[in-house]
């Protein structure tokens, strides 16, 4: 019923336009702003082999595909394996993300991200985070075909950044002030040690 949403249709054969012989079978395929779109839908585990050729698969055919999970596990193997390839991103159709849909009239997943962020040490530390994702919110990358929602590797870069200005800023904070010290100690001595012996050289020989 997504409005930006045609042609949907459930567990169509498609066959290669590339590769004579070759077919897959998606959950839902559909076509979203003139692009075509496909749901692979991860209700039990399916191996890393096997997402990899459907991946290569949809990438050779300029069909992007979105794997979708009923709910959030971190520690299933599926979980792990989407999110490392996936740029840490992952697209769930859990009971938020229905309410969701509903209030939005529009298909909206909980879309679980792993936000890095870096300690007080500089060491690195990888937090889920999930919030509403619909389709309208989500990049497609042509040289993936795997859309995405956040990129990890971006945030990482520019915490990276952030970190090393306010480094800098901090040394030179730190730098300045001890200039300022090392000044205002400097006019204190010769005040008060050097003043009192140039008052003496200026004396006039008896």
């Amino acid at each position: 019923q997504d409005p930006l949403i045609q042609d949907v249709c459930l567990e169509k054969t498609t066959f290669s336009e590339v590769v004579k012989g070759q077919w897959r079978r998606p959950d839902v395929k559909c076509t979203y702003r003139g692009m075509p779109l496909v749901f692979e839908i991860q209700l039990s585990y399916t191996f890393l082999s096997d997402v990899i050729a459907r991946d290569a698969f949809y990438r050779r055919e300029n069909t992007f595909v979105i794997w979708v999970f009923a709910r959030f596990d971190k520690s299933r193997a599926a979980v792990a394996d989407e999110a490392f390839f996936n740029r840490r991103n992952l697209f769930v159709l859990d009971a938020q993300a229905r309410q969701d849909t509903i209030a939005r009239l529009a298909l909206t997943f909980s879309g679980f991200r792993q936000v890095p962020n870096l300690t007080a040490n500089h060491s690195w530390r990888d937090d889920w985070e999930a919030l509403p994702v619909g389709l309208h919110e989500v990049i497609f990358p042509t040289d993936t075909y795997r859309p995405y929602f956040f990129d990890y590797e971006a945030r990482r870069e520019e915490v990276e950044n952030a970190w090393i200005a306010a480094n800098r800023a901090e040394e030179k904070r730190r730098w300045k002030a001890g200039v300022d010290s090392y000044r205002t100690a400097a006019r204190r001595f010769f005040a008060r040690d050097h003043g009192a012996t140039r008052g003496c050289w200026l004396q006039p020989a008896p």
